[in-house]
């Protein structure tokens, strides 16, 4: 079976697949092994959000749309990290794991 994996993976987005249905269910760009795309330090976005020049939110929301269409068309793995809180390390960590030994 697999493993739950929990908040921060990319599955099948059905959000994604309505707006992007050239990549809805197919991995056209996979290259035959695994990848793995973490976004490491995402508890810094609401301070940068907050900061006194912040990015527009259409700019923080394309580069996540950017993100999340590599993986689709990749077939990646996206989890989102954070090591000074510690959220999704677990979830990484169990992730490479049962890749690892699947």
């Amino acid at each position: 079976g697999d493993l739950p994996l929990g908040d921060g993976v990319l599955g099948a987005s059905r959000c994604l697949e309505q707006r992007l249905p050239e990549f809805a269910g197919s991995n056209d760009l996979n290259l035959g092994v695994r990848l793995l795309v973490c976004a490491c330090k995402s508890d810094l976005l609401p301070s940068l959000q907050a900061s006194q020049h912040p990015p527009p939110i259409a700019h923080v929301n394309a580069v996540h749309e950017a993100i999340r269409i590599f993986c689709l068309s990749h077939g990646a793995s996206l989890l989102y990290t954070s090591a000074s809180t510690g959220a999704g390390v677990p979830t990484l960590s169990a992730h490479i794991s049962h890749t690892l030994w699947q």
